[in-house]
């Protein structure tokens, strides 16, 4: 390999070796073995490395000095000419030399070629800078987007591809095919752990669902500014903290309740326990986890048996027939309410074959990534502040999340409007590649409602984003499903 670069979106080095002066000969200079290792590159030279006490050189000398000194890792910063050149410097504030005066000057390439930089030091094109590399095979350079922002994280893609582009005309690198390496790390073990589609998954797309609601489903009771959520947690769920955090940036009253199933008593302590939170409540959400274990044969066992007490049952139903409530249920809520019927049926009820459920994705494990999902109806409160063909990237974690149904079934869901939401890829396409629907889901169905859209299940965690997660990822990640439904009782 002729050379190696690597792009940053940001630097995240807590402490950077700015200054030039004597370096002591590091473990990287003395590295012979051609193998990158963060371990052995312990000094890095930022802008390419100071000299005579300068810094933010971005010059060839600073490069060079540096390499002399031992060192073999670079941070390189990168702005455009006027007319659209890359050239190593950090930025136009400072003139360094180059022209006269303290403003702000965005040079022309000519103009930057010939303004030594403080007088002395030779100013680079990146591709002056890629054709240097060729004869220093063993240094390493990070590349500074200078896009601090997610919302120009396309740019800096755009950004990316120009780089490349440069280095490949400048003889100065090799291109690797991402497919090629992700398959030399994991193709060994692919037996075990697919990774990727084959046959006749691989690329498939499905039909691209849009309903849009002739009515839409209304509170007609008395307003609840503040309505309050009863979150049940049975033994194995892990999701009841990030779900009431949720709920409460959205402005609900939130209890959580403890299922304790120790004895035969402490079942029914709490079966009456959640009755008495239901009659107070006007949503029940229940969160993802794996209630016990996924264990006897499938998910949601235990949730199920629970909710069909007569009991809590007639408590459900009251919620839902005669004080227009809501229900929400992710990941293994969604198993829960699909096995109770109340989604699709919006009732609990005895389940048959003809019932869809929720199974193992065809994978054969567990799947934790983020997908894209789409916005396939507008039938449901839970997805009022949305609209038809919004796109989200939300986190998954699943090992049972594929959705079967008969074609009736399927036929019958997309009619009444209650395919809620899709797995789709970037251009917003539904999809059976395992790149695009992680669990193999029919028509990429990601979450359904009852026929009234006030029963919501899926398998996307819309609870897990808050301010500041997923920053480095493409992508709308606030569904504002908990907004819409602490909404839907204001009105």
């Amino acid at each position: 390999m002729m050379r190696r670069f690597i792009l940053t979106l940001e630097i995240l080095f807590v402490s950077l070796f700015l200054l030039g002066g004597s370096f002591p000969e590091t473990e990287a200079a003395r590295n012979t073995s051609g193998r990158f290792s963060w371990k052995d590159r312990r000094t890095i030279a930022h802008a390419l490395g100071g000299m005579d006490g300068k810094d933010y050189l971005n010059s060839r000398e600073g490069f060079l000095f540096m390499y002399e000194q031992g060192v073999r890792l670079f941070e390189l910063d990168l702005s455009r000419t006027s007319d659209g050149v890359w050239v190593c410097r950090h930025n136009w504030n400072d003139s360094m030399g180059q022209w006269d005066g303290n403003g702000k000057k965005v040079l022309t390439e000519k103009e930057f070629r010939q303004s030594k930089i403080y007088g002395k030091y030779t100013p680079m094109t990146l591709e002056d800078f890629f054709l240097l590399l060729k004869d220093y095979p063993d240094a390493y350079v990070l590349i500074d987007s200078k896009q601090y922002s997610l919302r120009n994280y396309q740019r800096t893609l755009e950004d990316y591809s120009d780089y490349v582009e440069i280095a490949r005309n400048a003889g100065a690198g090799e291109t690797l095919d991402l497919a090629e390496l992700q398959d030399a790390w994991e193709g060994g073990i692919e037996s075990v752990f697919p990774y990727r589609s084959k046959g006749d998954e691989k690329g498939k797309t499905v039909e691209t669902v849009s309903f849009n609601a002739p009515k839409k489903t209304v509170y007609t009771g008395a307003g609840a500014a503040k309505p309050h959520v009863i979150i049940p947690v049975f033994p194995g769920n892990n999701c009841e903290y990030d779900s009431a955090a949720a709920f409460e940036r959205a402005g609900a009253d939130v209890s959580t309740l403890i299922v304790n199933n120790l004895t035969p008593a402490a079942v029914a302590e709490s079966t009456a326990a959640l009755v008495e939170e239901i009659k107070k409540s006007q949503i029940i959400m229940i969160p993802g986890g794996f209630s016990g274990g996924d264990e006897p044969d499938g998910s949601a066992k235990f949730i199920t048996a629970f909710f069909r007490a007569p009991a809590v049952t007639e408590a459900v139903r009251d919620l839902l027939n005669n004080r227009d409530g809501l229900m929400l249920g992710i990941c293994n809520g969604f198993q829960a309410l699909i096995k109770l019927g109340l989604v699709p049926y919006g009732d609990i009820v005895p389940m048959t074959a003809e019932c869809p459920t929720l199974t193992f994705n065809t994978i054969g494990r567990h799947q934790s990534r983020l997908v894209r999902t789409r916005v396939a109806s507008n039938l449901s409160p839970w997805l009022a502040k949305t609209e038809v063909g919004d796109m989200h990237t939300i986190a998954i974690s699943h090992g049972e999340g594929r959705f079967v149904a008969s074609d009736d079934m399927l036929a019958q869901l997309k009619a009444n409007g209650q395919i809620a939401t899709q797995y789709v890829d970037e251009a917003g396409v539904p999809g059976m590649d395992l790149s695009v629907n992680p669990n193999g889901s029919l028509l990429a169905i990601e979450g359904i409602t009852s026929p009234d859209g006030r029963v919501f299940g899926k398998m996307g965690h819309s609870e897990r984003y808050s301010n500041g997660t997923f920053k480095n990822v493409p992508g709308e990640k606030d569904q504002p499903l908990f907004a819409a439904g602490v909404e839907y009782f204001a009105a």
